[in-house]
């Protein structure tokens, strides 16, 4: 009985993640299988010139015809291959994630006061008697921490107030598309779908021109 583990794979190309399988195997012979067919290595199938013969095979549940070099196993692989297990991509995105925050401490700040926003909206929504309190002291205190923020690190305030107005710019420009297009209850007429999407496209441009200017 061939015993096999369960550790999910990505596989990275050239250094780019280019295959994530959650439920990947790892046999004793330390080749990977997903689905009762093995993760190949197209490189070496390509070099070799056997892609659609082996590709026709699998399809078959004939895996007599793959060479042992074109299975793929976890660590460096031929042709630029690598495979990680689950486990160490989300080591690895963890690491990487901690490391961007400790070299962008405005981002890191940004998003504990982003978390006493969000603690603030769940205590409104709470059911215990001291939820008013709890909220408007989590807002007050997200607020001031805002406030701060903006005045410590201007500039990725300025960058934050720009992506937010272009995020409305592209909202409105998705209403003026939309204004030609909806009338539920067949009550506009061309002239005012025409000037609803002129209203849209116009403010559209404001908001547009509101973040270069930052």
């Amino acid at each position: 009985m061939t015993t096999t583990v369960t550790t999910g794979a990505v596989v990275y190309k050239d250094g780019t993640k280019a295959l994530v399988v959650p439920k990947a195997d790892a046999r004793g012979d330390g080749t990977i299988w997903a689905g009762g067919s093995p993760l190949l290595n197209g490189g070496v199938l390509d070099a070799l010139g056997i892609t659609a013969q082996i590709k026709a095979a699998i399809a078959r549940k004939d895996f007599g015809p793959i060479p042992p070099e074109a299975y793929m196993r976890y660590g460096d692989n031929p042709y630029g291959r690598r495979v990680i297990t689950m486990a160490q991509e989300r080591t690895a995105t963890r690491t990487a994630n901690d490391q961007y925050l400790a070299d962008h401490p405005e981002v890191a700040e940004r998003q504990t006061i982003e978390r006493l926003f969000d603690g603030a909206e769940r205590a409104i929504n709470a059911t215990d008697d001291d939820n008013v309190m709890r909220h408007h002291r989590l807002l007050g205190d997200a607020k001031a921490r805002l406030a701060a923020w903006r005045l410590k690190y201007p500039e990725a305030a300025k960058e934050e107030r720009r992506r937010y107005l272009i995020g409305q710019a592209e909202h409105q420009e998705h209403l003026a598309h939309g204004a030609m297009l909806y009338d539920c209850d067949g009550s506009l007429s061309q002239q005012d779908q025409e000037r609803r999407r002129d209203e849209s496209l116009a403010a559209a441009g404001v908001l547009r021109q509101q973040a270069a200017a930052l």
